[in-house]
């Protein structure tokens, strides 16, 4: 790994030593990334659909109110 990271700016590899000193031992390393994106796209999806319903909430206001 030292050879790897010889090649590489400090802070770069400062960060992923940082990350696998962090994450040693824990044996469901290769999926944390994934499980990651999974929980921001849930959450974005959340907050589009929330926009969604807020935008025909308002549009059936508006045009009841007319």
């Amino acid at each position: 790994m030292k050879e790897f990271f010889s090649a590489l700016p400090a802070w770069a590899s400062w960060l992923a030593n940082r990350q696998l000193k962090k994450y040693e031992g824990n044996p469901q390393v290769g999926y944390l990334i994934q499980v990651k994106n999974f929980q921001w796209q849930g959450a974005w999806a959340l907050l589009q659909a929330l926009s969604f319903l807020g935008f025909l909430a308002s549009g059936f206001y508006f045009a009841a109110a007319a």
